[in-house]
């Protein structure tokens, strides 16, 4: 899903992905507050969440992605 929200934004938002990125991951670990989810796991989820900010920034998109558990 990442790689086609990339394909669809512009060019300066592709050039900011990682700091989007790095922003979500920072407010993920507020939220988290201690709890740990395997690396690969967590990689998944901050991507989502990296796509659904730059759909809705650059965009104008609301992503919704629903996985049951």
């Amino acid at each position: 899903m990442r790689e086609n929200v990339l394909e669809l934004a512009s060019p300066s938002m592709r050039q900011a992905e990682q700091l989007i990125a790095e922003r979500v991951g920072a407010r993920r670990i507020q939220i988290l507050d201690g709890a740990a989810r395997p690396p690969k796991e967590e990689r998944a989820v901050t991507d989502i969440l990296g796509a659904r900010e730059i759909a809705r920034v650059d965009l104008g998109v609301d992503l919704l992605v629903a996985q049951p558990r």
